[in-house]
């Protein structure tokens, strides 16, 4: 049987009280030993209850999905918001413990936005770096003007610890370039003390690969229904 607990009050009134952008009324995962829980907004807890009883063996099953597809769109769509059905909303984690890989190439450690300044970064992001913080640091592979592949602090995550972005160049992946820069950064920010999470969808296995490549261990998966205010 799913293990089930609700969803702070807070931010359930926030998502449903027609200010948000985003909701997730319902989420599974799974821990690495096999430990899963269903987190969910407590005015759902009947359509939990049913789930959790018909799907407990296997939540990430796509009969599971579907079932979850069912029941809460029509729900979400009572409240203004559309299930994103176009991505895969399984999520797998990995966190780093001491013995991450050093890179096997060079990566430049840029810790200053002046630093940043003089690359091109192959992303639509626009990003800086906090110059007093030794933890808020990029590390890239370049070359003359351009960053081909980088790995960012994104931000903290709920569980404390600082979670990682990494980007290549399309023209530029399958080099080896993302796994220098992640065990890079990853080395970095343990060497400060700090925990470090690295997170992709499931169905994207080349990120996956880099981070079983750069050491990192996985920990755990979670389904978000994710849905968006229409």
């Amino acid at each position: 049987m799913l293990k089930i607990r609700f969803e702070d009050e807070d931010l359930e009134e926030f998502s449903l009280g027609g200010d948000a952008d985003i909701a997730v009324p319902i989420s599974v995962s799974e821990s690495a030993d096999g430990e899963r829980e269903i987190t969910v907004y407590s005015r759902f807890e009947r359509e939990a209850e049913v789930f959790a009883r018909a799907y407990g063996d296997d939540p990430f099953s796509n009969e599971a999905k579907e079932y979850l597809d069912a029941t809460f769109s029509p729900i979400m769509e009572r409240y203004g918001f559309e299930y994103e059905r176009e991505y895969d909303q399984t999520v797998v984690t990995y966190t780093a413990a001491h013995g991450v890989a050093a890179p096997s190439m060079p990566a430049e450690l840029l810790d200053t936005n002046e630093k940043l300044s003089r690359y091109f970064f192959p992303s639509a992001r626009d990003f800086e770096v906090d110059d007093e913080d030794p933890c808020d640091v990029v590390f890239a592979v370049t070359e003359e003007d351009r960053a081909l592949s980088f790995a960012a602090v994104n931000d903290y995550s709920d569980d404390g610890s600082l979670e990682i972005n990494v980007e290549t160049s399309p023209d530029y992946r399958g080099r080896g370039y993302a796994t220098a820069v992640t065990s890079a950064i990853v080395r970095h920010l343990l060497s400060r003390g700090e925990r470090v999470t690295y997170r992709c969808r499931a169905s994207n296995l080349p990120s996956r690969r880099v981070a079983e490549k750069a050491g990192l261990v996985y920990s755990g998966r979670t389904y978000n229904f994710v849905c968006y205010k229409k």
